[in-house]
């Protein structure tokens, strides 16, 4: 439950898709957007762009983007029968002339009738660059027909036609891949749901993710990276909107208690008479509003511009093997009681999250150290979840006064 709600929070309900292909005026992308409803998937948006730029006008900065690149910069080769198995070699097999360092490769169909796929790594770089300029950043990309093999499991069709390619397929397995297009859309129906050619590979993309199925590429840490920040553009979306909708309606309601009281306040000092109940009353009435007042002044000082100056500067700072799950900044000292201050650690920010790199966790602490704000940093907690990933808790106090 817990897991599902982080993720809920971290990827969302809303999925998009982008495959770079190639026309006879060039390059060409074929967008496609999903919601998923409950255990459902619902096509939102299927459109056609000429300019990578225009689809910062049919996406959310935070929504996950799956990118496959399948122009006429991607080279595919099917090998049948390979002698190899482990999955360089069997790149090094199906391209042997290349320089294997300068290239991204992800293969498909591992055990028989392999499927490599691979692209110049300056390409793919080329369009992540032109995307990092629009400010829109891919949650996962992927090569050729590789976002296939999620979907061919669900459907009994002998001819699967894509963008760029004609695939013969048997019992589940792609037997044989031919160039060129159809010039046409050809529906599918995958698992009860009704899909074009043009969005077949991205939709599988996407379907492999949520499937939490296994990929073979040496673009790995590359895709942690990306996903790994949109998650963290996430959560902080989340949080900034989330504290403006608190502090909003705390400030709104203490603000009309206020208001109340202070009417109160004011009727009784205008119809105040000698009487000793009467002085006892507006004196407990007073109190009251002053209480209140307290309250508002204590809302409003935790709020102010340092607050935005600080997150700015960690949010900034973050590295992307890093995903944070929870900010207090300024935390209570003691609960919360009917009529009493409210009483906050001014000086203090806790940051809590999982980090995939310990190197990049400790200079992430020495850039935040450098800050002439920042008094020290104290780590609370730091355990290993994974041979890979550990969780921390650290402290870091300011010099508010």
């Amino acid at each position: 439950m817990v897991n599902k709600i982080i993720k809920h929070i971290t990827e969302g309900s809303i999925f998009a898709g982008l495959e770079v292909n190639t026309s006879d005026n060039g390059d060409i992308y074929y967008f496609l957007e999903i919601k998923k409803l409950k255990d459902e998937l619902v096509i939102s948006k299927s459109l056609i762009l000429n300019n990578l730029e225009d689809i910062k006008l049919h996406i959310n900065r935070t929504t996950p983007l799956f990118l496959c690149f399948n122009n006429d910069s991607i080279l595919t080769k099917q090998l049948s029968n390979p002698s190899v198995s482990a999955e360089a070699a069997l790149v090094n097999e199906a391209f042997p002339n290349i320089e294997i360092k300068t290239f991204y490769w992800e293969i498909i169909q591992k055990s028989q009738n392999s499927i490599v796929s691979i692209s110049r790594k300056q390409f793919v770089d080329s369009v992540l660059l032109k995307l990092s300029q629009i400010k829109i950043t891919p949650f996962q990309i992927s090569l050729g027909i590789s976002g296939i093999e999620e979907i061919i499991q669900y459907t009994d069709v002998e001819f699967l036609h894509l963008n760029r390619q004609n695939l013969k397929l048997n019992d589940g397995d792609i037997i044989e891949i031919e160039s060129g297009t159809i010039n046409k859309k050809v529906f599918y129906e995958i698992n009860e749901l009704k899909l074009s050619n043009f969005n077949l590979l991205i939709f599988g993309q996407i379907l492999s993710h949520l499937n939490g199925s296994q990929r073979f590429t040496n673009f790995s840490d590359q895709n942690k990276k990306l996903n790994g920040h949109v998650k963290n553009e996430r959560i902080f979306d989340g949080v900034g909107k989330f504290a403006l909708a608190f502090f909003g309606i705390l400030l709104l309601v203490n603000f009309i208690f206020y208001n109340h009281y202070f009417s109160k306040a004011n009727d009784l000092q205008t119809n105040l008479l000698a009487s000793d109940s009467q002085k006892e009353n507006l004196i407990k009435l007073e109190n009251t509003i002053k209480i209140k007042q307290e309250k508002i002044n204590t809302i409003s000082n935790s709020s102010n511009s340092k607050s935005t100056y600080y997150l700015d500067i960690i949010a900034q700072s973050i590295p992307q093997s890093i995903l944070l799950n929870r900010l207090d900044y300024q935390p209570l000292t003691k609960n919360i009681q009917d009529n009493k201050p409210i009483f906050i650690d001014k000086k203090i920010i806790i940051l809590s999250g999982l980090s995939n790199d310990n190197n990049e966790f400790s200079k992430w602490i020495e850039i935040l150290e450098k800050n002439d704000w920042i008094v020290s940093i104290e780590t609370l907690d730091f355990d290993f979840v994974n041979d890979s990933s550990s969780e921390f808790s650290i402290e870091i106090k300011t010099n508010d006064k």
